[in-house]
C-alpha cells in the first residue's frame, strides 16, 4: 500500500519535501522533448559558354556561414590544366584559394567562413593559351550560420503530426 504523501493535521519534515522536489524534478525532465533541426546548406551556381572562357564567371554577396564543398564540370576533359581561382573578400581580409583541374569532373573542399557582405568571385584560366575553354559549370554549397537562419519553434506534437 502507498503511503500518502501528506496525512492531515501533521507538520511536513524535510524528508517529505526532498522527496516532493525529486518528483517534481524528474517530472520536468520530461516536460523537456527537444528535437534537432538541420539548415541545409544553400547552392550557389554558375554556369558559362561561348568560344574563350577566361576570368570572372560568378561573383556574389553572402552573409555570415561556410564555403563548402565545390563541383566543377566541362563540357569536355580538358586538354591542360585549368586554374580556378576562388577570391573571398570579407571587410578589410581577403584570401583565394586556387586549384588546378584537369579532370572532366572536379570537387574540392573550400572550408572558408563567410561574415555578413562577404564578397565571392571565381575565375577560371587556361594555364595554355591555346587551349580554350566553351562550357564550364560551378557549384559551391554555402552553410549559413545559426544566425542568419530563420528560427521557428515548434511543439513536438505539431512536428510529430499528433491529430488529437
Amino acid at each position: 500500500m502507498k503511503q500518502p504523501m501528506f496525512i492531515q493535521n501533521t507538520p511536513i519534515d524535510e524528508k517529505r519535501i526532498k522527496s516532493i522536489e525529486r518528483v517534481v524534478s524528474r517530472l520536468s525532465r520530461r516536460t523537456r522533448k527537444t528535437t534537432t533541426a538541420v539548415i541545409p546548406p544553400q547552392i550557389i551556381m554558375a554556369y558559362e559558354s561561348g568560344e574563350d572562357i577566361h576570368g570572372d564567371i560568378f561573383k556574389g554577396i553572402l552573409f555570415k556561414g561556410r564555403l563548402g564543398k565545390t563541383f566543377l564540370l566541362f563540357n569536355e576533359k580538358p586538354k591542360n590544366e585549368i586554374r580556378i581561382d576562388i577570391k573571398v573578400l570579407s571587410g578589410d581580409k581577403g584570401e583565394t584559394k586556387t586549384f588546378y583541374v584537369s579532370r572532366l569532373k572536379s570537387e574540392v573542399d573550400l572550408d572558408i567562413d563567410t561574415k555578413d557582405g562577404t564578397i565571392i568571385s571565381i575565375s577560371i584560366h587556361s594555364t595554355k593559351e591555346e587551349y580554350k575553354v566553351t562550357e564550364v559549370w560551378i557549384s559551391t554549397l554555402w552553410h549559413p550560420s545559426v544566425s542568419s537562419s530563420k528560427t521557428e519553434q515548434y511543439l513536438i506534437d505539431n512536428l510529430l503530426g499528433d491529430d488529437k
